[in-house]
């Protein structure tokens, strides 16, 4: 209330939080990608607050009237984002280069907003470039970035600063070119999975159950139920599946329902549940954890029709499943 209500995030138009020193959005600028964008200088809305007028409150009355219109600047601590860098012997850029120093290389971004920037960065003398040049400064990324693997893979080689977008974002804000610590993207490395699984029917039971051996995945009415979800944004570093599944016992008409979740490539991460409960409550509640985790219902995902994306939400992936014996297959299973 001191400094006057925060505005809107510039990439995304949602809501700024102060958290770890800066003020941080916590929207998301499309249905696969966390808004990353970050700030220490956030606009500000001008012009008083406003008290509704059936307030008994004194204190908000009395304040009110003595609140002035324009407000004083919050000052932050500065970052200590340049202790690695003294310890190295070498600053990894000035804090007065020009922009016209810029030489980026960008991906994941809409053709718009990608026209946008070469437009912007091209008019400060600097220069965008298509594919990763030996003097690109950076590589950009931002949204979903799917298919841009081998610029990444580039990038890591030729040991350049991956970023995120507001990084360019501050940088014109504050008019020069910025150091690249604060907005440097974890690596993701690249990973996949091959492991031997029971099929029963048309799918196979997962192995942490427990039950591959005396149980099979529930086939009722034409639905298979056993999916797999997938949460991956480039921008935070977040990678997680969750597994669900029906059980169903070979021999009687016990159901249950088991779930498995974690972080992809990290199996010190996650945990497992195995409820067991009747048949008509096992699909009742596979429904509601599936709504739950994509924000759409089973009959849609199952189909694949009138599926939304949700922000934040996971998402099924496609299981390719290769058979190599009557009773055994090895199961492929995307994990990146």
């Amino acid at each position: 209330m001191m400094f006057g209500a925060l505005g809107k995030c510039p990439m995304c138009s949602g809501c700024l939080r102060f958290s770890g020193g800066k003020y941080r959005c916590h929207g998301y600028i499309s249905a696969w990608s966390k808004c990353s964008y970050s700030t220490c200088e956030p606009e500000r809305l001008k012009g008083k607050w406003k008290v509704p007028d059936e307030t008994n409150n004194e204190f908000l009355s009395k304040w009110f009237k003595s609140q002035k219109i324009k407000k004083p600047a919050r000052i932050l601590p500065p970052a200590s984002a340049s202790s690695s860098q003294a310890a190295n012997g070498q600053s990894q850029t000035s804090n007065v280069e020009s922009l016209a120093n810029l030489k980026v290389s960008i991906v994941g971004l809409p053709k718009e907003s990608l026209e946008e920037w070469k437009g912007k960065i091209k008019e400060a003398g600097g220069m965008v470039h298509a594919k990763i040049k030996t003097d690109t400064n950076c590589l950009v990324v931002s949204g979903d970035s799917e298919g841009h693997d081998a610029e990444r893979r580039k990038a890591r080689r030729m040991r350049l600063p991956i970023v995120r977008e507001d990084y360019l974002v501050d940088c014109f804000k504050k008019q020069k070119k910025l150091p690249f610590d604060l907005y440097k993207v974890e690596a993701i490395g690249e990973a996949s999975s091959m492991v031997t699984v029971k099929v029963k029917g048309r799918s196979a039971v997962h192995e942490a159950s427990g039950l591959q051996d005396s149980c099979h995945i529930l086939e009722d009415s034409g639905s298979i139920y056993n999916t797999t979800l997938n949460l991956s944004d480039l921008s935070t570093g977040v990678n997680s599946y969750y597994i669900l599944q029906i059980i169903q016992e070979d021999k009687g008409s016990g159901c249950y329902v088991f779930r498995k979740w974690g972080r992809v490539g990290n199996e010190k991460i996650g945990g497992s549940k195995l409820e067991e409960m009747p048949k008509s409550d096992a699909i009742s509640e596979f429904k509601r954890l599936f709504l739950e985790k994509t924000g759409n219902s089973w009959e849609a995902g199952e189909k694949k029709q009138n599926f939304q994306k949700q922000p934040g939400r996971f998402f099924p992936l496609d299981i390719v499943l290769l058979i190599f014996f009557p009773s055994f297959i090895k199961c492929v299973m995307p994990l990146a």
